[in-house]
């Protein structure tokens, strides 16, 4: 296996925590890539495979700190409009925000799943690592202050079909499915580098990728019932019978 320096590494792992920031900001407004969200998280994995408990911590909480300054872009000029203060002091006032809020949660996240990924490709990942990024988002929205912006669920408020699975999991059961996605994307990834040769087909998180399209076929399946009970006139409806 070929060593990487310690200066490459930084660079590598600084560029994957840049790229995940930026497909987990392109998940939501404006721009509105809701397809990002299945694998914003993969890069950041990535990063996080082999680092300690500390320096994941650390690394969750730049990512965060990145991702949340690009989501909520329209505080700037808010901040700015309603206390007067101009740049870059607008700028530090959001991340503020963020670091104080939000960035411990997802560094807790991060930390849990570089723990897990020591254990390697296992049911402890491809459900543990989801669960745990799950339950930061509930712990920053529900505890304290609450600070329910920008969950990965949220990405999806334009697909109907596949939030109506919201009135039984809230929108906490598709940011699941969608840091599952992004796991397997980085274990493939992994995978495929670790066995250049057509062997690792069979090396892959079959497992993991079969809950994650069970899951998704339930959840539209679920979704296109629930559209088609809403399109249904009332029982008390004249023209229903």
């Amino acid at each position: 296996m070929t060593t990487i320096s310690p200066g490459r590494r930084i660079i590598k792992d600084g560029f994957l925590l840049v790229l995940s920031a930026c497909l987990y900001t392109l998940a939501y407004p404006p721009y509105e890539w809701s397809a990002a969200a299945w694998v914003a998280l993969a890069p950041l994995l990535l990063v996080l495979r082999g680092k300690t408990w500390g320096s994941a911590f650390v690394i969750g909480f730049l990512f965060c700190l990145l991702c949340g300054n690009g989501v909520t872009y329209w505080l700037y000029p808010s901040v700015s409009a309603y206390f007067s203060f101009a740049f870059p002091i607008n700028i530090l006032g959001t991340s503020m925000m963020w670091a104080i809020f939000a960035c411990p949660y997802m560094g807790l996240a991060a930390s849990l799943s570089a723990l897990l990924m020591r254990r390697g490709p296992s049911v402890w990942c491809w459900v543990g690592i989801p669960a745990a990024w799950v339950s930061s988002e509930f712990a920053r929205s529900n505890l304290f202050s609450g600070f329910a912006w920008a969950e990965l669920g949220h990405t999806h408020y334009l697909h109907l079909t596949l939030i109506q699975i919201a009135d039984i999991t809230g929108v906490y059961g598709l940011s699941f499915l969608m840091v599952l996605s992004s796991y397997i994307v980085a274990e493939v990834l992994v995978t495929w580098r670790r066995h250049p040769d057509r062997r690792w087909r069979l090396a892959l998180p079959w497992p993991a990728m079969g809950l994650l399209a069970a899951s998704i076929t339930l959840v539209l399946l679920y979704g296109t019932l629930r559209l088609h009970q809403y399109r249904l006139p009332p029982l008390n409806h004249p023209h229903r019978r």
